[in-house]
């Protein structure tokens, strides 16, 4: 699989995200695009199918997204090849 681009790589190319950071109780952190989050309910609680990243740092979170994004677009362009 190709690297991910960076989050300045994206936004030059018309990809703009806005990127949201939290970090969790177990101390790990989550990476969202909040633009493109989507949640959802049902008799469970609440989940998304949206991307999101998760790292043991800021970063690792933010680059977790990326490349599953990225990994997801790719995958797309292939379904419509």
């Amino acid at each position: 699989m190709k690297h991910a681009p960076t989050r300045d790589a994206m936004n030059e190319w018309g990809c703009e995200m806005d990127i949201k950071t939290t970090i969790q109780p177990d101390g790990y952190w989550v990476a969202i695009d909040a633009d493109d989050y989507d949640v959802d309910c049902d008799e469970r609680g609440y989940f998304s199918n949206s991307p999101a990243g998760y790292g043991k740092t800021e970063q690792e979170a933010i680059d977790e997204l990326l490349a599953e994004i990225w990994q997801r677009n790719a995958s797309d362009e292939e379904m419509r090849e």
